[in-house]
């Protein structure tokens, strides 16, 4: 009953926040690397972080819950 719908809460919240902390650590620093020394646009910025945080979180729930 309730006891099982709890815990699978607790699946997905860990899976979206070991999915944004990969994303932070692993993502972000080549993406700012690009902007600041590449001199690419903030648009193109954005747009892959969001894309890469998405897939990142994705991935980590699917192997969260699927554990």
């Amino acid at each position: 009953g309730r006891q099982v719908g709890a815990e699978h809460q607790r699946f997905w919240i860990g899976g979206v926040e070991l999915g944004i902390w990969s994303w932070l650590g692993f993502v972000m620093p080549i993406l700012l690397g690009s902007v600041l020394w590449e001199m690419k646009p903030i648009k193109y910025f954005l747009i892959n972080a969001a894309y890469w945080l998405i897939s990142f979180v994705t991935m980590a729930v699917i192997l969260v819950v699927l554990s």
